[in-house]
């Protein structure tokens, strides 16, 4: 008898461990449902307040038409943040500007947007007003120098000679900047100033900056650094570059 009350005993012990092992699960269940459902929504609310904003799944053309024979504006690279302001009749390009700088504008196919199945939340072209990218206009944005340092190496006098090159769509004539020559740290060794001279489209010429350095180490040189030259592009004007310099010491009389 005694046995058997101690079986029924177990018996309920083992059932009511079980129902509290199942009730918590499922209690840890609903929190992590209810939980992922906020997240959700939260994402939705964060999508929603700006419906129109994606980036670019990869390097896209940027045209003043839908379609690929229209002239073309920019290069955008993958991952570009863009707004998408209009589409074209058949869904299949996007009128776009960028994030970072609005007033570049201009069409480009829809497959090129990550994760955008938005077409139908964006109007057609012909019931909002977009800016119009003419010929002439087009033109004008592009039709500019572009200032690139092609190459750069020191020289036994510890001056560093660079080649600059320009690789826009106009030639630099007869234009002054200046040159800025600084170690990795910020610290400015010697500001110089290139010019008058004239930077040929396509085209390269050298340049000695008159510094001698005084140790090796990582150098940057930034050409046109406060911006004077009207270029197609600001961001392709610096290097860095290990110098290491020549000990004079060591150096052949002359």
């Amino acid at each position: 008898m005694k046995n058997k009350i101690t079986q029924y005993i177990s018996i309920i012990i083992l059932m009511l461990t079980f129902i509290w092992l199942f009730s918590t699960y499922q209690l840890f269940n609903d929190n992590k449902t209810i939980e992922e459902s906020h997240k959700t929504k939260v994402s939705d609310a964060t999508m929603n307040n700006n419906e129109t904003a994606f980036s670019l799944a990869f390097t896209a053309n940027l045209r003043t038409d839908p379609s690929i024979e229209s002239n073309l504006v920019a290069i955008l690279p993958g991952e570009t943040l863009i707004n998408i302001i209009a589409k074209d009749p058949l869904e299949e390009w996007f009128y776009v500007s960028r994030i970072d700088s609005g007033s570049i504008g201009g069409w480009v196919q829809a497959i090129h947007v990550a994760k955008c199945n938005c077409a139908k939340n964006i109007p057609f072209a012909e019931t909002i007003e977009i800016p119009f990218n003419s010929e002439q206009s087009i033109k004008e944005k592009i039709s500019k120098p572009d200032l690139i340092i092609y190459e750069s190496s020191i020289l036994q006098s510890n001056k560093i000679l660079i080649t600059l090159g320009n690789i826009g769509e106009s030639s630099l004539i007869n234009q002054a900047f200046g040159i800025k020559l600084s170690k990795i740290s910020g610290e400015i060794i010697g500001i110089i100033e290139f010019g008058p001279d004239d930077i040929i489209k396509n085209k390269y010429t050298t340049f000695i900056v008159p510094i001698e350095l005084v140790e090796s180490g990582l150098h940057i040189i930034h050409i046109d650094y406060l911006n004077e030259i009207d270029e197609i592009n600001e961001e392709n004007n610096t290097t860095s570059q290990v110098y290491v310099i020549n000990q004079k010491d060591n150096l052949p009389n002359e």
